[in-house]
């Protein structure tokens, strides 16, 4: 990472602090993906997820990147919401890196007094003293992620001294770039199977996955997770004899 690079991550740096106000605008946005209706004059339907997809589209377009669209998934997934897309091609016979992140939140696990949140909404972005540290629902889990990919590929592209809407200027770049983000990991993502299939196109070249969505050893320590399991689930039924 260059000069200029380190220059741009500072914590007051104007690119930081712009990235941070989009994180300001998600934490207010209500996408729980399930367990809503959870105190007097709550919502009692999960969102659809539009509200938060539509202002991730308009921060990865400012980022730069010029294809960025959101997909529908299959009709007959009743509960489905959609993925959101977004790609910068540099050429096919280059490397493609998929970077990871979801938009949808667990619930707020309070009542409308919000004492667990310190009497603060959970919708409200706030910091502690040192700002090393923000709270608000989703923050962490997975906004932070999300803000990860929009910032380290801004910061990528400005210390390349690359524009990714003049195509003349892609070749410096080393790889092709892709997001995903999703709206359903914390309701078990149960359609992003089915969404993926529906783009068998943008994910066939994916050479290497980053996911945004996994633990730190501590507070300003960054992990780095090199491989995942999957799980299985099993609904098994006994009869004594």
């Amino acid at each position: 990472m260059n000069n200029q690079a380190w220059q741009n991550i500072r914590p007051d740096a104007e690119l930081v602090l712009r990235h941070m106000e989009y994180m300001r605008r998600m934490v207010r946005i209500d996408s729980r993906s399930f367990n809503v209706n959870e105190y007097e004059g709550d919502r009692k339907t999960p969102s659809d997820m539009q509200e938060i997809l539509q202002l991730a589209e308009e921060y990865l377009k400012n980022v730069g990147f010029p294809c960025v669209r959101i997909n529908q998934p299959p009709r007959e997934l009743n509960r489905a919401t959609p993925i959101l897309l977004a790609e910068i091609a540099v050429d096919k016979v280059k490397p493609t890196v998929l970077l990871y992140a979801h938009l949808d939140k667990q619930p707020y696990m309070d009542d409308g007094k919000f004492a667990k949140w310190d009497g603060t909404p959970p919708w409200e972005l706030r910091w502690n003293a040192d700002k090393t540290r923000a709270y608000g629902r989703g923050a962490a889990d997975d906004l932070s992620g999300v803000i990860a990919i929009g910032m380290a590929v801004e910061t990528f592209l400005v210390s390349q001294g690359v524009d990714p809407r003049n195509p003349a200027q892609l070749n410096k770049l080393p790889c092709n770039i892709k997001v995903i983000y999703e709206t359903e990991e914390e309701a078990g993502s149960f359609s992003l199977i089915d969404q993926i299939r529906q783009n068998r196109d943008f994910f066939s070249s994916v050479n290497c996955v980053i996911i945004t969505d996994v633990v730190n050893p501590a507070q300003g320590i960054p992990g780095l997770t090199v491989s995942l399991r999957g799980m299985i689930q099993v609904d098994a039924t006994m009869t004594a004899k």
